[in-house]
């Protein structure tokens, strides 16, 4: 079995040798274990954000972001939309800390554009960071920044930001500092 502290899942594969003449038929079997990896990690767990649309606060919850789903329509309760808010901020309490080497983001299906100039980041430790004097302009370690100039992610696109290096952390947020609204369908890390 794989070391290291990470959690893995062992798959077993079987196939039948048939080998009559000396043996008979026998059963040769492997295991192959697989890191886990993805939005279980953070399935259904405790979110917050600076704000939940106020059009219609019951379709964009932040909950909806870790709930499995990346339907990318806003409006079948299934993506995290802020107000208007500078800055607007989702975060994720993965309660306990992990070593992050990539996050998965889903783009809404409409509107694709707001989602560019971006920050994900990641805090260490059992102290909420939104307690930290100066929140939200304080930042975490910083994994990955989606500048204006690398575009924005494209509609219902699911995409990988590699950190640009792992991070250990448990709270992870995603923040952005124009005044649009923050649309996430779904966040899953790896």
């Amino acid at each position: 079995m794989p070391r290291g502290g990470k959690a893995y899942s062992a798959v077993k594969r079987c196939m039948v040798i048939d080998d009559v003449p000396k043996n008979g038929l026998r059963e040769l079997c492997a295991l192959k274990y697989y890191q886990n990896k993805g939005p279980q990690i953070t399935l259904q767990k405790p979110t917050a954000a600076d704000s939940i649309y106020r059009v219609n606060t019951s379709i964009a919850q932040p909950r909806f972001a870790v709930d499995g789903s990346t339907e990318p329509n806003v409006y079948k309760q299934s993506c995290f939309h802020s107000d208007n808010n500078v800055p607007s901020w989702w975060i994720v309490d993965l309660l306990r800390d992990y070593t992050i080497v990539e996050v998965k983001i889903t783009n809404r299906d409409r509107f694709s554009y707001r989602l560019s100039n971006f920050t994900v980041d990641i805090f260490s430790g059992s102290q909420d960071p939104r307690t930290i004097t100066n929140w939200p302009m304080n930042f975490g370690a910083v994994c990955h920044h989606q500048r204006v100039e690398d575009g924005h992610l494209g509609a219902s696109e699911t995409r990988t930001l590699t950190c640009n290096s792992p991070t250990s952390g448990r709270y992870v947020r995603v923040v952005k500092y124009s005044l649009e609204p923050l649309t996430i369908c779904e966040v899953g890390y790896l």
